[in-house]
């Protein structure tokens, strides 16, 4: 979003985000393929996971981030949605000079859907980080309690994806995969929505290579 250490203006930035997912659903348009493609813009919205790791999750605290959004929502510049496939990690530094308060439950409420045109794509890596996006979800501010467009997992493997644990090469770990991440999200969110329970749209899985 912005370089550390230089010149930053998170709110144009924003805006000409919104002009780009603007122009190519223009021209998806004047092809006459809008019945089959929909443009939405998105971005991987989420704070570092440890101090330590400078070039890691690289996202400024909160404010840079709010108003990278309010620009993307500014003066109606676009009615596409934003979608926030980052991570719902609260409590930790959150840029190289510590110059901000760190992320809360409230702050990524908002970037994933108090803002007018954004969604929640939460990451479902792993029980953890579903509880984690579960303590957003309970916020419910001013768009009242979230509906996730999806959940996004990491899996290195081809399809056909495992439904169970997967495993993960740039970590060498095992993760969640789409369906297990899925139906995890789903029963966490159970009790708050009950019978009105719906399913997401989306199960999206991005291969993390080393």
């Amino acid at each position: 979003m912005c370089p550390n250490g230089g010149t930053c203006y998170p709110s144009t930035a924003g805006q000409q985000w919104a002009y780009v997912a603007r122009d190519v659903q223009s021209w998806i348009s004047s092809q006459g393929w809008s019945s089959q493609i929909t443009i939405w813009a998105g971005s991987d919205f989420e704070q570092r996971t440890s101090y330590s790791t400078p070039d890691y999750d690289n996202w400024d605290c909160p404010l840079k981030t709010k108003q990278f959004v309010d620009g993307y929502n500014y003066g109606g510049a676009t009615g596409y949605r934003l979608v926030d496939f980052g991570s719902a990690w609260t409590g930790l530094n959150c840029d190289h000079a510590n110059s901000g308060p760190p992320w809360t439950t409230n702050d990524v409420y908002y970037i994933a859907w108090g803002a007018t045109s954004d969604w929640p794509l939460p990451e479902t890596y792993s029980q953890y980080a579903v509880n984690s996006w579960l303590a957003v979800e309970a916020v419910n501010g001013s768009q009242g309690r979230m509906r996730p467009v999806g959940v996004m997992t990491e899996c290195s493997t081809g399809d056909v994806l495992p439904t169970s644990n997967c495993w993960v090469q740039g970590n060498g770990q095992n993760e969640f995969a789409p369906r297990q991440g899925w139906d995890t999200l789903r029963l966490g969110l159970r009790p708050t929505y009950l019978s009105t329970l719906w399913d997401y749209d989306y199960a999206v899985n991005i291969k993390w290579q080393p």
